[in-house]
């Protein structure tokens, strides 16, 4: 029960730009799927979005590193980091969730990759097309007793990122926004629940040089405690104008 589509392209530049395009599916009780392989290290752009309904990792091998690189992505976010000296990429189910092996892991992935055989190597970041995540969550406290929830990151960037951001607020408790910048800086916004008015359930805006986006649900002082429900969506723009083939 697996499916796979790929596309290749070679950009004629200067150094030469790979880029591939993937549709994975596996269960859960395969042990991991290997998605990128290299005998050269390659300066890789990976662009992901878990589909699924199942938390995945992601291992990345690496020359710099003695030890591999390992990312979680959640049901239904997405992960875009630029990484030098690339030899494999791996995905594994997450073992730490107790995922059912019937369990199915489906990734979309975008990845560019370069030999690094120049110095200084451009950035990658370029040539990512435009790509928009939109999820609806819903979230019973992780404290019944005090009704308090842990923040959700909802998206992450290994590199600083421009973002259109929307974020409403869909069931009765409130929500704050944390916007993390470059060094640490954050960004704090306030979305109030019903019955606020319309104008007070929703976030949106453009912001730049994002690198994640935390949701804190916290209860409604007019609405008792029940599940915290909002839904957003976040597009991160093509920046140079790459133009991806037909």
């Amino acid at each position: 029960m697996v499916y796979q589509s790929t596309e290749c392209m070679k950009e004629q530049s200067s150094p030469e730009i790979s880029w591939m395009q993937e549709t994975v599916q596996m269960l859960c009780k395969e042990w991991k799927r290997n998605i990128f392989r290299s005998r050269r290290p390659q300066r890789v752009l990976a662009n992901f979005t878990n589909r699924g309904n199942s938390n995945l990792e992601v291992k990345i091998t690496t020359k710099k590193q003695t030890e591999p690189l390992t990312r979680k992505i959640n049901a239904g976010a997405p992960f875009v980091e630029e990484l030098d000296q690339v030899t494999s990429i791996e995905l594994i189910p997450s073992r730490i969730d107790n995922q059912p092996e019937t369990a199915v892991l489906i990734l979309d992935s975008i990845l560019f990759y370069a030999e690094e055989q120049t110095q200084p190597f451009p950035t990658l970041v370029g040539f990512l097309p435009t790509a928009c995540v939109e999820n609806e969550v819903s979230r019973q406290p992780d404290s019944s007793t005090d009704c308090l929830w842990v923040p959700d990151l909802i998206w992450q960037s290994g590199i600083r990122r421009n973002i259109s951001l929307e974020i409403e607020a869909t069931g009765n408790h409130d929500l704050r926004v944390e916007l993390e910048g470059p060094v640490g800086i954050f960004q704090v916004f306030n979305v109030s629940a019903a019955p606020a008015l319309p104008q007070f359930r929703k976030l949106t805006g453009d912001f730049e040089g994002i690198v994640s986006v935390r949701v804190q649900c916290e209860k409604s002082p007019v609405n008792s405690c029940s599940a915290c429900t909002y839904k957003y969506k976040i597009c991160y723009p093509r920046q140079f104008g790459f133009v991806s083939p037909n």
